[in-house]
C-alpha cells in the first residue's frame, strides 16, 4: 500500500489536535473545578463563518494562478512555478520582517527631529556586509 501525502498529513493534523486536547484537558483539570458544561456554538459559528469566508477567499485568491496554470500546463511545469512563487514570497517576507524591526527606530528619530541619531542609525545600518536595504 502507497502512503499518500494527504493521508501523511491528515495523521499528522489529528495527531497534533489530539495531543494538544490531551495537553490542554490535563493542564485545565488542575487549575479548574469541574462544573456544569456550556456550549455556545452559535455564537462561536457567528464568530468564526466571517473569518473563515475571508481566509476561504484569500487562500482562492492566493493560490489561484496555481488552479489556472494547471489547465494549460504539465504537473512539472506548475511544480517549477509553485515552488518559485512560494520562495519569492519567502524572500520577500523576510525583507518585510527585516524592514519592520528597524522602522519603529527610523520613525521615533525622525519624529523626534534627531537628525544626528538618525544619520547614525542610517551609517551603522548601511555599513551591513549586504549594504543598505530601506523599504
Amino acid at each position: 500500500m502507497r502512503v499518500t501525502t494527504m493521508l501523511v498529513t491528515v495523521i499528522a493534523l489529528w495527531s497534533c489536535t489530539l495531543g494538544q486536547l490531551v495537553v490542554v484537558k490535563w493542564r485545565l483539570a488542575r487549575l479548574v473545578e469541574s462544573g456544569p458544561r456550556a456550549y455556545a456554538a452559535r455564537t462561536w459559528l457567528k464568530t468564526s463563518m466571517p473569518i473563515s469566508l475571508v481566509e476561504g477567499f484569500f487562500y482562492l485568491l492566493a493560490y489561484s494562478d496555481v488552479i489556472v496554470l494547471t489547465q494549460f500546463r504539465p504537473p512539472d511545469d506548475v511544480a517549477v512555478y509553485y515552488a518559485a512563487v512560494k520562495t519569492l514570497a519567502l524572500v520577500a517576507f523576510i525583507h518585510f520582517a527585516v524592514a519592520q524591526t528597524v522602522a519603529h527606530k527610523f520613525a521615533e528619530y525622525h519624529v523626534a527631529g534627531d537628525r544626528k541619531r538618525l544619520a547614525d542609525f542610517l551609517a551603522i545600518r548601511s555599513a551591513s556586509p549586504s549594504g543598505p536595504r530601506w523599504a
